[in-house]
């Protein structure tokens, strides 16, 4: 006897009958029609094979020309053994071979490398076939599938069939190949495609005795669809490529903190292309409980970064990060210890709970690396001097008694605030509104839907002060262009006004390297001697004081401060000069002076009154604790001299006082008895910590360990206790953290570890130091990984 499987095949099948179906090993019921798979022949039907089933009655497959005829020709169709991705090449063009999960698994039960490309840019996959494919007899069919449940209506389920045409922006496929058993096909995809995880079938089709015959594989893997910067046609398109280096492909930068005069820069691996990073970001934008976004919207950029926004934070909707600014970190992390996103969003995505905790520069961090991960392009931005206006006025008032004391108004000015700009077109304003776009995911306030979400909002309305457009422009340009107005209570019904325009200093992201020199707004002094610091507050306003940034606040609509109408200005006839002395770099745990300067610059003897306070200050602008205040009266100042008045500060002073940033404010205020002239100044200044100093071998190679050793010397005449060693490095070592002995008092620590490096190319080591009495003490450096 011979087989429909072929001559010679004399296997047994074991086959329930249950009425006009069979069951068969394993518990499934079979149609009794013509299938794909293994045949089997019973009274003028055929059926499905499987493997034995128990009590079941023996059926032979044999062969009986007149009854079989149908089933042999279909036994002997084209059927697709595998399909290959071709991941190798499709990676390489499509700018995605850096993601973890496109290349194979060092573990032998690990993950199968999945296919990741970009929309509107065609990829080809490799079809596996039992014969060779005969275009004359053959057809196929691919059908990619977005979603829980795909329909052709919101475009999540779609059909394409082989040819040759190529229309621009649509779905498409065409044969690329044929060699032996093996097919390439090409697919095209259209440049809105929705962004995510697509699942991939393919169907073969034949005709024959004038009925279908259709053979269905469905791939395991499915196939990961992103925004496209390199695409023409995407609305994320940046024209120039070499930008995209450092927004999309850079997988580590800076953000930069300190105060308007001390700006440095923080190391931060954004790890986009780490494991469980992507997947992540999708989740939030799909399958998480609270996502905002329908399929339909999630090719959008616009909607996407907006949705983002909010879930970053947690306010409203059990998002990524718990903001957190009571320097009370107890059941969770301190913001300064975080060094990049990858340790946040891989615990948030294991959990599916929010993390403990965040402020600005870490949820910036967290949407610069989402949106890389998602092919948008994406920088930190850091704002000095940042206004946090609370009444929509554009103006920022602070008050103080004639003792120097601050009154709490609801309006702050930070000292610096971090959030995105995000590259797309906006096709949903009117013309020229493209390019970056502002947004914020610290949840500060409520955006008009309610939700703490912030932007995105074009830069080029933003600098116009154009802010009834979407979104949440009033806010953000407030953020850098407010008026800053300082009053002094003389008495509780009297007011004296002083404008400050001060808001908005020296706006700041990392320099992409393809940019050889250091671009700056202006030829004034720089706060920031980094040679990868870039000042873009060009981008953002005016140059302060000019007829446009004067004309940009009053497009705003700016309805002015509304602190008080009893109010008078200062006295035009100000013949005191004084001077704040601005501090130099003071290491912490040393002893430093706070100095002012007052020159008599009249013909005439002038008194002077008033106070020097000194405080440790949050970020955020608000007062931590008093540290110290003195006193003067009656202070004689002759014609044309000058007097320095001196406050010293101790380390004592300031040990058991001082917040997060190590952040100071200096304020003066005095009076002039003869001619009432009031002088009100504040300076903020930062202690500066050491160094960790890092030494390892200038190169590596993939999969060979090499050896890494630090130290820095403790500043402080006190022991560090309870200390901790942070290490991350993406494609060289994922987050960790060893504890490490306690450090004396002005002693050397040194330490060691050992790295093994996964990924070739230029990789980065950030290690970070933290202990009870002092935190983010950092260091990193680059190496070569060879292949």
């Amino acid at each position: 006897m011979s087989s429909v499987f072929g001559a010679g095949d004399m296997r047994v099948h074991y086959v329930r009958r249950t009425r006009n179906t069979f069951r068969v090993g394993g518990g499934r019921f079979l149609k009794p029609l013509p299938h794909w798979e293994g045949l089997y022949y019973r009274s003028g039907r055929i059926y499905e094979y499987g493997d034995g089933y128990d009590d079941s009655e023996i059926i032979e497959t044999v062969s009986t020309p007149t009854r079989l005829s149908r089933a042999a020709r279909v036994a002997s169709e084209l059927k697709i053994e595998k399909c290959h991705y071709n991941i190798t090449k499709n990676t390489e063009t499509h700018h995605t071979s850096d993601y973890s999960i496109t290349e194979p698994s060092y573990r032998r039960d690990g993950p199968l490398p999945q296919l990741v490309v970009r929309r509107g840019q065609p990829f080809d996959v490799t079809l596996e076939l039992t014969r060779p494919y005969d275009s004359k007899k053959d057809d196929l069919k691919l059908i990619f599938e977005f979603g829980k449940t795909p329909n052709p209506i919101e475009g999540t389920y779609v059909e394409i069939v082989l040819s040759d045409a190529d229309e621009p922006r649509q779905w498409g496929a065409k044969i690329q190949d044929m060699t032996a058993n093996y097919l390439t096909v090409t697919v095209f995809t259209p440049p809105t495609l929705y962004v995510g995880k697509w699942e991939f079938r393919v169907d073969i089709i034949k005709l024959a005795d004038e009925e279908n015959t259709t053979f269905r594989y469905n791939c395991s893997q499915p196939i990961y669809i992103l925004f496209n910067p390199w695409c023409k046609d995407d609305t994320v398109y940046m024209e120039n490529e070499k930008l995209l280096d450092e927004y999309i492909l850079n997988d580590t930068g800076k953000i930069y903190v300190g105060n308007q005069r001390q700006i440095f820069g923080r190391k931060w691996n954004f790890g986009q292309f780490e494991d469980n990073i992507l997947d992540c970001a999708l989740y939030l934008l799909g399958e998480h409980e609270d996502a905002p976004l329908k399929n339909i919207f999630r090719g959008d950029p616009v909607r996407v970064t907006r949705a983002l926004s909010a879930l970053i934070n947690c306010q409203d909707d059990n998002g990524v990060l718990v903001g957190n600014w009571s320097n009370n970190y107890r059941g969770g992390t301190s913001p300064l210890k975080w060094k990049g996103s990858v340790a946040i969003l891989e615990q948030f995505y294991t959990t599916k709970q929010p993390v403990n905790f965040g402020q600005c520069w870490v949820f910036s961090g967290v949407v610069t690396t989402v949106c890389r991960a998602l092919g948008i392009p994406a920088r930190s931005v850091t704002n000095f001097e940042s206004a946090h206006d609370t009444d929509g006025s554009i103006t920022i008032d602070k008050i103080c008694t004639s003792d120097g004391e601050k009154l709490e108004n609801g309006d702050s000015v930070w000292n610096f605030h971090v959030w995105n700009d995000v590259w797309m077109d906006r096709p949903d304003l009117p013309k020229g509104y493209g390019g970056w776009q502002a947004m914020d995911a610290t949840p500060q306030e409520k955006s008009a839907n309610g939700l703490y979400c912030c932007g995105p909002f074009p830069l080029s309305a933003l600098k116009r002060g154009e802010v009834n457009i979407p979104y949440d422009g009033s806010f953000i340009y407030a953020e850098v262009n407010a008026d800053r107005v300082n009053w002094v209570q003389i008495c509780w019904h009297k007011l004296i006004r002083f404008f400050i325009l001060r808001v908005g200093k020296f706006i700041s992201t990392k320099l992409p390297s393809c940019i050889k020199e250091r671009v700056s707004s202006s030829n004034q002094w720089k706060p920031c001697t980094e040679p990868d610091w870039q000042d873009v507050t060009s981008e953002y306003k005016f140059e302060e004081g000019s007829k446009e940034e004067r004309q940009s606040v009053k497009t705003a609509n700016r309805k002015g401060s509304q602190c008080c109408k009893d109010v008078y200005d200062q006295p035009e006839n100000a013949d005191v000069k004084f001077e704040l002395k601005e501090r130099d770099c003071v290491m912490y745990g040393q002893n430093f002076e706070v100095t002012l300067k007052i020159t008599n610059e009249s013909k005439s003897e002038r008194t002077v009154s008033g106070c020097i306070n000194v405080n440790t200050v949050k970020y955020t602008g608000q007062m931590h604790e008093k540290v110290k205040k003195e006193k003067y009266t009656d202070v004689v100042v002759a014609p044309g001299e000058s007097k320095m008045l001196t406050v010293p500060v101790t380390f004592d002073d300031y040990m058991e006082k001082l917040v997060e940033q190590c952040e100071f404010e200096l304020c003066e205020l005095f009076t002039v008895k003869e001619t009432n002239q009031t002088s009100v100044e504040n300076i903020n200044f930062r202690l500066t910590k050491p160094i960790l100093i890092i030494k390892a071998p200038p190169d590596a190679q993939v999969g060979k360990s090499f050896n890494v050793d630090v130290s820095f010397t403790n500043p402080l005449p006190v022991s560090l206790n309870c200390c901790e060693l942070s290490i991350e490095g993406p494609g060289l070592q994922k987050p960790i953290v060893h504890r490490k002995r306690n450090v004396g008092s002005y002693a050397t620590f040194t330490d060691h570890f050992v790295l093994t490096p996964m990924k070739k190319g230029i990789r980065e080591i950030l290690v970070s130091f933290n202990a009870t009495e002092i935190e983010m003490i950092e260091g990193d450096t680059e190496i070569l990984v060879k292949p």
